[in-house]
């Protein structure tokens, strides 16, 4: 079949900055807008959703099923272009500023599912974001996609979202920088490229927070930083990298551009299981900078060299692959660090990482263990998640945030260094199953909900 339609829109108002609007109960099916590439200087490409906030302040845009949208299902905030006729704002009006979206359906869009940029105090929570990028939009330029994307969100909470199943796509991605937001208690699954994805900010310590979020079996890696800094990343579950994937990294930290900066990221108290590669991290110099890292649980025995530092801390990178074999090797002193690449990237075991770390001074991993034998599964259509440890993980330790006061599954968390790392303070030796989707039940595609229960 072939559907036609100018409808670029289904529902947007006419002015920038109208507040205080409520849409809640809809269907949206089929509009023709177009994909938001170079949106911030290009008008007719503007980040156009079908349904569309159009810098709007205190919006909720609650139970609602979007879908069949050309591209991108809602856009919010207040940045980029605008390719309406007539573009009038309010005047005074707080652009992008508490805006909640939360139980909607976003399914089967052609592109993405919740897009924007210059949000302020913007909440996404409980959302079913499942089937989207149904054109396949990949490649040069097909940058602005994703289960969820924000450019320059500030005091952001993205909470308790079902990320799931959106093919040539990121789960949820953090862009242009991202202050004291928060992701967290996130189900990001079998997406069709990284599960959690932070870009371009240069920030301190402490800057977003991370936490409770089960990423597993996304196609390419479950954390992905890329010129971006600052955040902390705790209690989180990555697992089940595809070990064909040309990355395949539990955590890959490195400079693409020469913007910006990689250091200054805290990675606490999170599980890793079942990955080509457990950490790959770049050289802490140039761009990049110190890291802290601490009582994680890595799926591998004391002997594999699955740990890796990268020379990737600038652009161009500051060192020939030889040259920087021969630097990190020295560093590491009497290990046997392995040179990949032709030595642009060096692999360790545990004790030559911990080594390497505290030549510059960084005690990194020295509570961390490695654990062979961990195996995790999902089954989706019973919302079951299986942990299998063939160890006590209560005596690992963690490290303790203030912020963080409650798992993924609402248990108060220990302020005594006793949390056990991952996202559930109940785990245990053996074979633990979670149930860990209470929210919309999920739907196939072509399927709308059951409303008349």
């Amino acid at each position: 079949s072939v559907e036609i339609t100018t409808r670029r829109r289904i529902f947007a108002p006419h002015s920038i900055g109208i507040g205080h609007i409520i849409v809640e109960g809809f269907v949206m099916e089929h509009c023709g807008n177009q994909y938001p590439t170079n949106f911030w200087n290009t008008p007719k490409w503007a980040q156009a959703g079908a349904l569309g906030l159009r810098g709007g302040h205190h919006w909720i845009v609650r139970n609602n099923l979007i879908r069949y949208a050309g591209t991108d299902a809602i856009d919010m905030g207040a940045g980029g272009g605008q390719n309406e006729r007539k573009t009038t704002r309010l005047p005074s009006a707080p652009l992008g500023h508490h805006n909640l979206i939360e139980k909607n359906y976003i399914i089967e869009n052609g592109a993405g599912g919740i897009i924007g940029a210059q949000s302020n105090n913007l909440i996404i929570r409980n959302n079913v974001i499942m089937f989207n990028n149904t054109l396949g939009f990949t490649g040069k330029k097909r940058y602005e996609h994703a289960g969820i994307k924000s450019h320059a969100i500030r005091d952001g909470l993205i909470e308790r979202n079902y990320v799931a199943d959106n093919q040539l796509s990121e789960g949820i991605w953090l862009d242009n920088q991202f202050p004291n937001t928060r992701v967290t208690r996130n189900i990001s699954t079998n997406n069709g490229s990284r599960g959690i994805f932070l870009e371009m900010s240069d920030y301190k310590y402490n800057t977003a927070l991370i936490d409770h979020n089960i990423s597993v079996g996304n196609n390419r890696i479950q954390f992905y930083v890329h010129d971006a800094s600052g955040s902390t990343v705790m209690h989180n579950l990555f697992a089940n990298s595809p070990s064909e994937a040309n990355y395949g990294q539990g955590a890959y930290i490195y400079q693409v551009n020469a913007r910006t900066k990689t250091g200054y990221h805290s990675i606490y108290n999170n599980i890793f299981v079942n990955h080509r590669v457990m950490m790959d991290i770049n050289y802490p110099s140039h761009r990049s900078g110190p890291q802290r890292l601490d009582h994680n649980i890595y799926d591998a025995s004391t002997e594999e060299r699955t740990f890796i530092i990268n020379n990737a801390s600038d652009k161009p990178s500051p060192w020939s692959p030889k040259e920087f074999y021969e630097m990190v090797r020295k560093e590491v002193d009497k290990g046997n660090p392995t040179p990949l690449h032709g030595g642009s990237k060096v692999g360790m075991t545990l004790n030559e990482w911990q080594t390497f770390w505290a030549h510059h001074g960084l005690k990194n991993d020295q509570n961390s263990v490695t654990k062979k034998g961990m195996v995790v599964s999902y089954d989706q259509t019973k919302l079951k998640l299986t942990v299998r440890l063939t160890f006590d993980p209560s005596d690992i330790g963690s490290i303790e945030y203030e912020q963080i006061k409650m798992d993924y599954e609402g248990n108060l968390i220990p302020k005594d260094g006793s949390a056990i790392p991952g996202p559930f303070q109940n785990l245990r030796k053996g074979n633990n199953i979670f149930n860990i989707w209470d929210g919309l039940p999920l739907l196939k595609k072509g399927e709308l909900p059951i409303t008349n229960k």
